[in-house]
């Protein structure tokens, strides 16, 4: 088929390229494009696009020397801030922040060189020792005697685990790199329990581009901190928030499980499935395990503490094609400074389709001082409650919906409600707001379910 199509082609001129070209164009845009006859080419060249960049302005490029360093610079801040909002704080039994008078630290695991650096910058006088003790997985050089000595002559140990991604070399993650064991590797798990064991306070570091389950280790641990790999400014986030010279607000974009046998398991299951049940619900959870996530959706803890209240929901009685305003107060009631994310969840009763038991509306970032509080206001459109109703149709149910606010997808603090009404209490077809100001001929985004066949 593929011969048969490059003959043809080879066989067309250039005039017959361009009107087949020109045919596949949408209708309404077309007189943005410009369609040239070159020898062995048919081009477009989205004109319109290129005159409004202003390339026409200035065709040629620059002779002035190139400057990549200011440019690099530019990019310092917003890698800094990234890096640190992304360190999400797992549990912390007031291990963290840790002490900028300690005098001996040894930094062990697999990514600990990375990381001693940008410690022995923030705390100049203290010995540390850097010994990695394992590889990220067995194939790696081990040196687990090192790391256990390096821990025990020490006053605090910074375990710096996780993954590695990449296609060239032996990893956890990647292209073409899944795992059926989502378990902190074998190694790493060993040298945790050898390091803790040595009675030496211990914080744990994992930094990884996927969840890994952390039951393993994460008892052994007073403190644990989770960071996605955070760029070229990651060491030095990971040695603020260690030191308390940030103070951590990342929330998990996942749930962690305790187990592969958990997967899948995801903060938004449907109703009457997943790890939220009723009370009246006979199954439990596992025989060997609970049922709910190790850490999950949304969870990041503080170094500080953050109280809800007086949530507000309004209208009571809202019509399909409105809006929803939600409020809410949040004071910081611990003694520093720090970022909340207030996280708004839906839970929509309707009956004609089995829903999600908890659905993420919105969320916002807020910066308190100590004592201070904010009032946080949401607006959702009800059209964010649409779903795929039983014809394939983008549709909205009347019925009532549980209003959820709180620090993650577990700590619900408050609560509320609201109801969806509609003449002859029939489910309304919604225009999909993905589709904000596309012709209504494409109201349609996903066509019915079709029968499957062999």
């Amino acid at each position: 088929m593929n011969d048969r199509v490059g003959k043809r082609l080879e066989q067309m001129t250039v005039e017959e390229k361009a009107q087949q070209l020109t045919g596949v164009l949408p209708q309404e845009p077309r007189g943005l494009y410009e369609v040239h006859a070159r020898p062995f080419e048919a081009a477009i060249e989205p004109a319109g696009f290129t005159s409004a960049r202003g390339l026409f302005d200035q065709p040629y490029v620059s002779e002035d020397p190139v400057t990549p360093l200011s440019v690099a610079r530019e990019g310092v801040e917003p890698a800094d801030r990234l890096a640190r909002q992304s360190i999400v704080l797992l549990h912390n039994d007031e291990m963290l922040p840790l002490s900028r008078e300690v005098a001996r630290i040894a930094i062990v695991g697999p990514h600990a060189e990375s990381l001693a650096d940008a410690v022995r910058r923030l705390v100049p006088h203290a010995e540390v020792t850097v010994a990695p003790g394992c590889g990220v997985t067995e194939a790696d050089p081990a040196g687990l005697a090192a790391a256990v000595e390096a821990a025990r002559n020490a006053e605090v140990v910074i375990v710096a685990l996780g993954g590695r991604g990449g296609w060239f070399s032996p990893g956890t993650e990647g292209e073409a790199g899944d795992t059926a064991n989502i378990d902190l590797p074998a190694a790493q798990v060993e040298l945790v329990k050898a390091v803790t064991a040595t009675g030496t306070p211990a914080v744990g570091i994992v930094r990884t581009g996927r969840p890994f389950a952390l039951t393993a280790v994460a008892e052994d641990l007073p403190a644990l901190l989770h960071a996605a790999y955070g760029g070229p400014r990651a060491a030095g986030a990971l040695a603020d928030v260690l030191f308390g010279e940030v103070n951590p607000s990342g929330k998990l974009p996942v749930s962690l499980p305790r187990h592969a046998g958990q997967i899948p398991i995801r903060s938004g299951q449907r109703r009457g499935s997943g790890y939220r049940r009723a009370a009246t619900d006979p199954h439990k959870g596992s025989l060997d395990l609970p049922s709910t996530p190790l850490y999950c959706f949304g969870h990041g803890l503080s170094y500080t503490t953050f109280d809800y209240r007086d949530l507000a929901v309004a209208p009571q009685r809202v019509d399909s094609g409105a809006a929803v305003a939600v409020s809410l107060t949040v004071t910081n009631t611990g003694g520093r400074a720090g970022t909340e994310v207030v996280q708004l969840y839906l839970s929509d009763h309707a009956t004609g389709i089995t829903r999600p038991t908890r659905e993420l509306a919105d969320f916002a970032r807020i910066s308190l001082d100590p004592g201070a509080s904010a009032r946080v206001e949401f607006t959702v459109e009800l059209s964010r409650l649409g779903h795929l109703g039983r014809d394939g149709d983008f549709v909205l149910e009347p019925g009532p919906i549980e209003v959820q606010a709180g620090a993650s997808s577990d700590d619900i603090r408050l609560t509320g409600a609201f109801e969806v009404v509609r003449e002859g209490d029939e489910a309304v077809l919604l225009r999909h707001p993905a589709l904000a100001g596309v012709p209504d001929k494409l109201d349609r985004l996903i066509e019915p379910p079709r029968t499957a066949h062999p």
